[in-house]
């Protein structure tokens, strides 16, 4: 099961995403973004950091800062493509691994600094199946508790595991300021 789970995590398929107008539940989430980034930010202060000497990234082949033209060639047409006053989302619904996944990609000044995998309807069992294919990938199987614990890798990106009615899994970018970024800025 865990060569099949690694799959989730790798591998370089491409989106199978779906036309149509969005639902209620996208727009719901694009509504409601500053609060999910508050309560984001508070998850990760409030969890201990597990490091892993592997390079965390947001979705196969995608690293973060990365730019939409990226995202496009690497995942093709998103299924939702939204702009706000802070930041442009692309949203696409994928199938990996045998499960049903909503995947949204968050750019701000066209860099990618979030990414968020949502498992829908997926059982308790898949959880931990997921949870043990992270582990496996990031901590070399090491005990990891995803209620209390957070992935963090050299670069300061971090995996925070959510396990609400689905399983969400976070992927922050660092908000280390680097001497670079700030030139940038």
């Amino acid at each position: 099961m865990l060569a099949t789970l690694g799959k989730l995590l790798d591998g370089h398929s491409r989106s199978r995403s779906r036309t149509g107008e969005p639902s209620a539940g996208d727009l719901a989430v694009v509504q409601n973004d500053s609060a999910v980034y508050q309560t984001l930010c508070e998850a990760s202060v409030m969890r201990m950091p597990k490091r892993t000497s592997a390079i965390i990234k947001p979705y196969p082949g995608i690293q973060f800062d990365c730019t939409p033209d990226d995202l496009l060639k690497a995942l093709g047409e998103p299924e939702l493509n939204l702009y706000t006053p802070q930041e442009h989302l692309l949203f696409y619904r994928l199938k990996r691994a045998g499960y049903k996944l909503r995947t949204e990609f968050h750019f701000h000044r066209s860099r990618l600094f979030y990414a968020r995998r949502t498992f829908e309807q997926i059982n308790l069992v898949d959880k931990d199946e997921v949870v043990a294919a992270l582990r496996a990938k990031y901590l070399k199987d090491s005990l990891f508790d995803p209620e209390e614990e957070k992935i963090l890798d050299p670069h300061g990106n971090e995996i925070l595991v959510r396990t609400s009615s689905d399983l969400q899994l976070d992927y922050l970018r660092s908000c280390q300021v680097t001497p670079e970024y700030r030139q940038a800025v």
